[in-house]
């Protein structure tokens, strides 16, 4: 009973924390009772903001010159850089509205479930308990980090720009001379920063609570089909624990192949947008006396990518171990009829699934450890280049 309660509060907890994702991406606490036009209006307040701060950002850096101030120039670079990941988070969450409403109801059905009383109810809450803990844990510590970090990048930027700037860009065609100068470039500025913020932690956020729970079902399907390590197990209910497998585990496949979907290109752009931000504070490490800005930069970046790489290394090591549990059970003890149901169910699982990037290769710990270097290694070049 203990235990149920405490998966109820982890599942309710993954349930708020998601929700509060949504209302704060989509704007779902202004969007109530909305027209169509009044909520393609409300949804347009993000991406307009992003591309006129990321105009901007381009005109400013077409004004650099050899020579000039590199450590803006290098900061420049980087916002831009998450102004442009921003944009593509925002308009696929957008286009994927439907797909990821349908991992909304997989949350509902999982909190419904460990209501009942059966062997893979009892699993599920197991398995859900240890690992919604690690996610939500990381939920709570990465918004209490991310909101100290652009507090702390907020105040040093206006500081080193004479109380200007907090992108490093000034609007154009505002004369420095005006008396609006500082407050329009300043509120502007702030205003797009924090939508930077929310667009990054609801997104990232987003992506940890689903992959928790994924996480969760494919540990508990593992679990319970490890049962059937007991030949009488095998036997006697092996038709029962395979039905049961294939219909969770296929539920749970259509689940991944939607999040996949929704990360097919914007892998891509993430991973180049990543590389940007660690090459130029790379840099900026090397031509600075290393500032708590720098670093702060340099480690939410540096995180922020370990987290995707990480997390789908989870999904691909637990898609693995469904086939893997599956060959450890007394199978042969099953009878014909079980045996092809468990060969229809060990080829399902046999394929090893995580984010693609556009079908070109798989995200994982590698993939990390491949962007790091090459971030250093252009980051260097850059800074030999220069000196």
């Amino acid at each position: 009973m203990a235990g149920t309660k405490r998966c109820a509060i982890n599942l309710d907890l993954s349930k708020k924390y998601l929700n509060l994702c949504f209302d704060w991406i989509y704007l779902e606490f202004l969007r109530k009772s909305k027209s169509l036009i009044q909520n393609i209006l409300i949804l347009s307040i993000y991406p307009l903001f992003l591309v006129i701060c990321g105009f901007f950002m381009i005109i400013e850096i077409s004004k650099f010159k050899i020579g000039g101030n590199f450590t803006f120039f290098a900061y420049l670079m980087v916002y831009f850089g998450a102004t442009y990941q921003c944009l593509w988070k925002y308009f696929v969450f957008l286009l994927y509205d439907e797909k990821i409403k349908k991992m909304r109801k997989f949350i509902d059905d999982i909190q419904t479930s460990i209501q009942s009383t059966s062997i893979l109810s009892d699993i599920r809450i197991s398995e859900y308990q240890k690992a919604l803990k690690f996610y939500i844990f990381f939920v709570k510590s990465g918004c209490v980090v991310i909101a100290s970090t652009v507090i702390q990048i907020n105040i040093y930027n206006v500081y080193v720009t004479n109380f200007t700037s907090i992108l490093m860009f000034t609007i154009p065609l505002l004369p420095e001379t005006s008396a609006f100068y500082r407050p329009v470039n300043l509120i502007f500025q702030f205003i797009s920063l924090k939508i930077l913020a929310i667009i990054f932690i609801g997104s990232d956020f987003l992506f940890a609570i689903l992959v928790g729970c994924l996480d969760g079902e494919l540990r508990s399907i593992v679990a319970y089909i490890l049962t059937m390590k007991d030949e009488k197990v095998a036997r006697t209910e092996g038709k029962e624990i395979l039905k049961m497998v294939y219909e969770n585990h296929l539920r749970v496949l259509l689940i991944l192949n939607d999040l996949r979907t929704i990360f097919w290109n914007l892998s891509l752009q993430f991973l180049l947008t990543s590389f940007l931000y660690m090459c130029f504070t790379i840099f900026l490490a090397r031509v600075l006396i290393i500032s708590f800005s720098t670093i702060i930069i340099c480690f939410n970046a540096t995180a922020i990518l370990f987290m995707y790489s990480y997390m789908s290394q989870i999904i691909l090591n637990r898609t693995e171990g469904v086939a893997y549990a599956l060959w450890q059970t007394s199978w042969y003890n099953l009878a014909i009829d079980d045996k092809r149901t468990f060969i229809m169910v060990l080829r399902m699982a046999q394929k090893q699934k995580g984010l693609s990037v556009c079908g070109v290769t798989t995200i994982s710990i590698n993939t990390f450890v491949q962007v790091l270097k090459a971030a250093i290694t252009f980051g260097t070049l850059l800074y030999t280049f220069i000196n």
